[in-house]
Parts: structure tokens; sequence; C-alpha cells
């Protein structure tokens, strides 16, 4: 058994009959072991009589209050956590997520707390091994579990691109394209049906046109503009604008969310009074009109060099993660807070490095906390010898992206049209329109 400083006799973890150690409940500890009032663990000596143990449980300070040593960002934190409405409670180990960011938050030494992390946002990196370790084996099989996995591709778009999987030149993949049409011969294009494959079709033509050239163009260094223009518009924004009441802003687009984030507060006009912007991104998609909901960014750059761990790589995911974050209030915003619709909503980042492509997704499944999933980075191939290779790949992802996107988008209409049972209907007219507290606080400040 492992205590914190003897005049407090603290039980911060408790070892148990699987091995592991955790914060347990009383369920899980000795009778020795009493919960007291500030919502810890206190272990009885030996020495100590009645009286003397009650007087530690009554006296002992909660460890979940700011010490004097805490920063600003660290106060600021704790007020957060202080007026969180709902927690989430693995059932793996009866450890609350929330208390556990706070307490690794509120370290004296936290790494947590800088600008680079964003745990204080309560927002778990299911790929950060610094965030992973702060949980134990089954915490993370529960959390991970927690992450909803992307719609399958439809069986006619997998048939027809396995007609690709072959292709090994440009004859190759032209004489494919020919013989595999997206409209089944003598028959009319259904979109239902024939959908996807027409956006397959496109995209492999645009392609074409690239593997053709004599100048070999995805071996030579371009600026940003040229891939986002010749490689990525065919692939991304010509299938996200077939979305009913969707569109793509490209070109240094402010995210509308954040703006919304750094304005909550504003309550006149006037010099010193200025409405805030959020951040710039290469592209935003987002619904058309007045009410406008985001639901990708997208980022974008001339190069992969450096790969993973290059400066401009982290930045633009730490930048990608704090817009998801942000967008995803205005969607609970907008689904009036209804427990019945927030799990199911996703927002997605996008980036594309030269010919690179890489998505992440977050969700609040429950309580205060949301996750973030990164995908692996898949790459176009620069010349066919090898295959189209992951080229289907990216694909097949952008399929299950419109589709994720196209889903949030229903459940934000049926939120704000009320998306109620009969029954619910009734019982809203009897007692009134009902507005739910929000269970999601806002990002921190860091930006």
């Amino acid at each position: 058994m492992v205590n914190s400083p003897r005049d407090y006799h603290h039980v911060t973890t408790v070892e148990r009959s699987d091995g592991y150690f955790a914060r347990g409940s009383p369920k899980t500890f000795p009778p020795e072991i009493l919960e007291d009032p500030g919502g810890h663990f206190v272990q009885r000596l030996a020495h100590e009589s009645d009286e003397d143990f009650q007087s530690i449980l009554e006296d002992t300070p909660s460890p979940r209050t700011p010490s004097p040593e805490s920063t600003s960002a660290q106060q600021t934190f704790w007020a957060v956590y202080r007026d969180i409405p709902e927690k989430w409670k693995l059932k793996s180990t009866e450890r609350v997520v929330e208390d556990i960011i706070h307490d690794a938050c509120m370290a004296t030494d936290s790494n947590f707390m800088s600008k680079s992390s964003l745990l204080p946002s309560f927002v778990i990196d299911l790929g950060d091994e610094d965030v992973k370790r702060l949980f134990l084996p089954p915490e993370l099989d529960e959390i991970n579990a927690a992450m909803p996995g992307l719609p399958p591709p439809d069986d006619v778009l997998l048939g027809y691109l396995g007609e690709f999987a072959s292709v090994r030149s440009v004859e190759e993949l032209r004489a494919t394209l020919h013989k595999n049409h997206y409209i089944p011969e003598g028959g009319t294009f259904d979109n239902a049906r024939d959908g996807n494959k027409f956006y397959a079709y496109l995209a492999l033509n645009t392609m074409l046109n690239i593997y053709a050239s004599p100048n070999r163009p995805l071996t030579s260094d371009h600026c940003e503009d040229w891939f986002t223009s010749s490689v990525w518009a065919s692939i991304i924004d010509n299938y996200i604008m077939s979305i009913p009441g969707i569109t793509l802003d490209r070109k240094e687009t402010h995210l509308r969310a954040t703006g919304i984030r750094k304005n909550r507060s504003r309550t006149r006009t006037g010099k010193g009074n200025y409405r805030k912007s959020g951040r710039h991104y290469d592209g935003i998609i987002h619904s058309i009109g007045e009410g406008c909901v985001e639901y990708v960014v997208l980022e974008a750059s001339a190069s992969e060099k450096g790969g993973e761990t290059s400066t401009k790589y982290l930045d633009d995911w730490l930048k990608i993660g704090r817009g998801l974050r942000d967008m995803m209030n205005v969607l609970h915003l907008q689904a009036n807070h209804n427990p019945k619709f927030l799990p199911h909503l996703q927002a997605i980042g996008i980036m594309n490095s030269a010919s690179t492509f890489q998505y992440s997704r977050m969700v609040s499944p429950v309580g205060n906390i949301c996750l973030l999933k990164r995908e692996d980075v898949l790459t176009i191939p620069a010349g066919l010898n090898g295959g189209l290779g992951q080229l289907l790949h990216i694909i097949t992802s952008m399929v299950k992206l419109r589709r994720t996107v196209d889903m949030t988008r229903s459940w934000i209409v049926s939120a704000v049209e009320g998306g109620l049972t009969p029954e619910e209907l009734d019982r809203e007219l009897r007692e009134g329109f009902k507005s739910y507290p929000a269970r999601l606080s806002w990002a921190d400040e860091a930006d």
C-alpha cells in the first residue's frame, strides 16, 4: 500500500487482487480505510484511537482544492473543474476520468498545463503516450471502446475499387476506367447506388491526368496551393459539396466556433470591446446559411518533410485539436444539449501535407470529456509501378468521413426540428419547452 505524507495518511493508491494499483472505492479497500469529507481515502493506523481517527477524517484537507503554489492557469482550470455538472465514472475501476485529469493538471510539476496540451480542456488524445500513462490498462480499454467507429463503405463502391487493385501503369488505369464506368451498362444513374462510384471515378480520372504527365509532378516540390487545387480538390472538395446543405470554404477561413467561445462574455461594443475572431484554417466544411455549423477543419502544407515529429506537423495537429474542441461546444449548443443526441455528434479534422492524407475525429461520449482519435497517415503514390495502393484507402476514408458528416448534420437537424417521439412531444406540449443544461465546459483560453 502506498501512502502520501504521514501527517495526513492519505491513501492515494491501493493494490488490488488483480495486480493493478487504483484509487478504489470503499468496496475495494480494507476495513481500516475510510472515505473522508473531501472524497479521498484515509488509512487508520494501528496506534490511533477512534477519537483520533475521526479527527483526522474531519480535518484532512481535500486533495482537489488549489494549493498556494498553484499557477494562475491551474487556478482557472480548477474553477472549471469545480463546476462540472456531470462526470464520467469508469466501470472498470470506479475511478472518475475528470478527477484523474484534475490530479494530472494540478500537480506541482505538471507538464500538461502548457499551451501544447489539450488535457486542460478535458480532451483525451488517444494517441498521446503521456496521457495514456495516466490510466490503467482496463481503463484505456473502456475509454477506447467509447470512441465510435466509422460507417463502412458500401459494397458497390468496394466492388468498383477492387477492379483497380491490379493497376500498375497509366495505360492500365486508363483502360480500367474506360471498362468500369460508374453507370451500369444499359442503366441510368442512381445517386443512392452510384454516387460513391461516380466520386471514385472522378478522383481517379484526376489522378490519371497527373500520372500521365511526362513531368511526374508528384515527385517534385510544389507550393501548397498546387496540391490543394490539382490533387485534393477532386478528392475532398468536390465530394463534400455533394452533401445537401453543406459547403467548403478554402483559404484562411476563420473558425466561427472559436469566435463564439472568445466572445461568449461580451456584453457591450465600442473601444476596448471589439469582437474577437476565431483561428484561421486552410479550409472549413460547414452548413449553408445564417446558422453556420462547422463540421470539418482542414490544414494543409506543401511538404511532409520532418514527418510526424516536425514542428509544423505537431503545431498543425494541436491547432486542429483546439478547433475541434470549440466545434464540439457549438454542436452541443445546436443540439440544445439534449443527451439524446450528444453522443452521436462528431467533429473532424483533416491534414494534407503535400500528397499525404490524415484525419482525426472528436466525440464527447460522457460527462465533460472529449475523445480525440487520429488515424494513420496515408500517402498518394508518386507513380503506378507499385499500384494505386493507399490512394484507394484515401477514397474509402473520404466516403466514411462524408457519411459521418452527413449523420452528424442529420442529428443536428433532428435536434433543431424537435426530433421527438410522439410521447416526448406530448409531454413537452404539456410541460413546456425543455432546455437542457450544458454538460461540456468551454475549452481553456490557451489561445
